[in-house]
């Protein structure tokens, strides 16, 4: 026989509020973990498409920079000799080099991977938060 509780002349069946809480909150994380699914399949299809392009384009990018630089290199050279001209070309791409390489680790820092994910499980735990009543103290503990 169900435990029941009376209040106000109105009879509640605890079992069936724990039991319909819980199909609640199982749907709730269900729902969650299928937001986070689709998001993060999103997410990698949207960076699959970007590292494709990068990955066709970048090789032609090398292949004309190392001609252009080849060409200044060998210009400058007719001024500062071949050593010189060499070490001027290689200093300035090596600082240009490490500055950029500085500022890319910095902005992996500012990725967000699932962030609407994450936003909407921080509403739901509000929320949860909100509508559960707080727990009451028994009388003479």
């Amino acid at each position: 026989m169900p435990m029941s509780i009376v209040r106000d002349g109105k009879a509640t069946d605890i079992a069936d509020r724990l039991r319909a809480t819980a199909d609640d909150l199982v749907e709730l994380v269900t729902a969650q973990v299928k937001l986070v699914r689709l998001e993060l399949l999103g997410d990698a299809r949207a960076l699959g498409r970007r590292l494709t392009r990068l990955a066709i384009f970048i090789p032609i990018v090398v292949l004309g920079y190392a001609f252009v630089a080849a060409a200044g290199a060998w210009a400058l050279s007719l001024r500062l000799g071949l050593g010189w001209s060499l070490l001027l070309f290689g200093g300035v791409h090596l600082v240009v080099g490490i500055w950029g390489l500085v500022r890319a680790g910095r902005s992996l820092g500012e990725v967000k991977v699932l962030d609407r994910s994450r936003e909407e499980i921080e509403r739901s735990i509000e929320r949860v938060a909100t509508t559960t009543p707080p727990p009451r103290s028994l009388p003479g503990l």
